[in-house]
Order: structure tokens, then C-alpha cells, then sequence
């Protein structure tokens, strides 16, 4: 893995800093040849929507990608709204 130990001197650092601002969320992943994204020069300017433009697309390696899954939770009703739903106050 290209990420790992000799890039930054530890391994699974990714998982770590992944690990260290969402503590609570279960992290799974996999090692792949790249992804695709948008290029982008180094020497283009601060407002860099050209790299988001059709056609722009190249093969990227050296990446670290994360989706997080949220799944709602159903919370029941303040108390207060129960009351007002018992007394007719809402319909």
C-alpha cells in the first residue's frame, strides 16, 4: 500500500485520522489501484472549477476516500408536544 509506513510513518494513519474525529462510526475499507477524479495543476488558481469541468478526468492514485452512512434515528415526541396533541391543541 502506497500509504502506508513510508509515506507517513506509521501504518493505517487514514484509519487513525478517520478514527479521531468521527469516534463514534464504524470504519470499513479496502485497498484499490486508484480512482477517478478531476485533474488539477498545480500552478491553476485558487478558484479551480475548471478541474470539475466534463472531460477532465484522470486516474488518481494515492487517495484516501470515506462515505459515511448516517441512518436516522426516531426520537420520540417532546413531552410538551404530547400534551398539546392530548388536549387538542394541535391537530
Amino acid at each position: 500500500n502506497g500509504r502506508g509506513r513510508r509515506m507517513f510513518g506509521r501504518e493505517a494513519n487514514d484509519a487513525a485520522i478517520f478514527q479521531a474525529e468521527f469516534k463514534q462510526a464504524q470504519l470499513m475499507g479496502y485497498y484499490a489501484g486508484g480512482e477517478v477524479g478531476p485533474a488539477v495543476d498545480e500552478d491553476a488558481p485558487d478558484d479551480q472549477h475548471s478541474a470539475f469541468l466534463r472531460g477532465n478526468a484522470q486516474l488518481q492514485g494515492f487517495t484516501a476516500v470515506y462515505g459515511l452512512f448516517l441512518v436516522p434515528q426516531r426520537h420520540a415526541p417532546s413531552a410538551p408536544f404530547q400534551r398539546a396533541v392530548l388536549y387538542g391543541e394541535v391537530e
